[in-house]
């Protein structure tokens, strides 16, 4: 919510303060009659003005929720909380944890290592999110990621391989699109973790004991699943 753009309220005008001399009595000359009358009048302002305010903050929580559901998908609005990475074969996932700048640079550090050894780094649906993602929030941070990662701001450098792509086989129809528990399932591979999903990833993360250990969970297998995937396409060795 910090780097969100500010809430804006309603443009529909307040009821403002209860204004007796706008009271109308009608014939009503008693003095107790049009006493009820003002009283009444008083308790239909008061109510409008519970009514505005509580709908200004229902405006307002409803702007924040939906804000936070979309904004895991938009670097601007949104923080990497943590970078999964295992070497294939290993069993093993690896976390990245810590500053935000400290894990990007880390990463495209480890990228840059690949390159040179001529290793694959390989993920799922990464070159239309992941990659970008973390591009752009690099920039973000004031840490460009290396001239040869992408060329010609359009073309991702080889050793980054994309399942979803490698299984689409250049198509770009709908029907070529899978989900990795999709092609997990399709492959034998098992599923991903059910109670959890990508967008719900950070609110685990940095919510209880019991939710953040869910969280590695969910991420791990997520990984794991990759792996799997990238040796039935022949990306890696087994």
């Amino acid at each position: 919510e910090k780097i969100l753009p500010p809430f804006k309220p309603s443009d529909k005008e307040p009821p403002g303060e209860f204004d007796p001399s706008l009271v109308k009595y009608g014939n009503a000359k008693k003095a107790d009659t049009r006493q009820r009358t003002l009283e009444a009048a008083r308790e239909r302002h008061e109510l409008k003005v519970r009514e505005f305010e509580g709908d200004q903050k229902q405006a307002e929580e409803n702007y924040y929720r939906d804000a936070r559901k979309g904004a895991t998908l938009r670097p601007t609005r949104s923080k990497v909380c943590t970078i999964q990475l295992s070497v294939a074969g290993s069993g093993q996932v690896d976390f990245l944890c810590g500053e935000e700048v400290w894990m990007l640079t880390t990463f495209w550090d480890i990228a840059e290592r690949c390159q040179h050894s001529s290793r694959k780094m390989v993920g799922f649906n990464t070159h239309k999110f992941d990659l970008p993602y973390m591009y752009r929030r690099s920039i973000i941070n004031g840490d460009i990621p290396p001239l040869w990662v992408m060329t010609n701001d359009r073309y991702w450098n080889e050793i980054f391989v994309d399942i979803a792509k490698k299984w689409a086989l250049g198509s770009t129809d709908s029907k070529s699109y899978v989900t990795l528990d999709e092609l997990s399932s399709a492959l034998g591979h098992g599923n991903k973790r059910c109670g959890l999903t990508g967008s719900m990833f950070h609110e685990f993360w940095n919510g209880t004991e019991e939710q953040r250990e869910e969280a590695i969970k969910y991420g791990a297998n997520d990984v794991l699943l990759t792996e799997m995937a990238a040796i039935s396409l022949g990306v890696i060795d087994p």
